[in-house]
């Protein structure tokens, strides 16, 4: 399987997903998976010839591209191997939101 990059959370304001654009691969369909959102249990992919249409933001720190959820493909159940690191990445959220 190929790797799928976890996100904490959508940004709720606005609707969009965050995603390093270092991360994104513009020749095939990037791979992500939320860990501290119970709404987007799944796993989604980012449609590489779309990703040239969305913008660029930083958040804080790195340049992301500003992708609609809307726009994200549900491929279903998130596979068990993507669990272990979920939890690992579910942990650090809550102790980030719990400073």
């Amino acid at each position: 399987m190929r790797k799928a990059i976890p996100i904490w959370q959508p940004r709720y304001h606005d609707n969009m997903v965050l995603v390093n654009c270092d991360k994104v691969n513009e020749e095939e369909n990037t791979l992500i998976y939320f860990c501290g959102d119970e709404n987007y249990p799944n796993l989604y992919a980012i449609d590489c010839k779309k990703i040239d249409n969305y913008s660029v933001g930083n958040n804080g720190s790195i340049y992301c591209f500003e992708i609609p959820l809307k726009d994200l493909i549900d491929l279903g159940e998130l596979p068990k191997e993507y669990l272990p690191k979920k939890q690992k990445e579910l942990e650090k959220f809550k102790k980030f939101n719990s400073m």
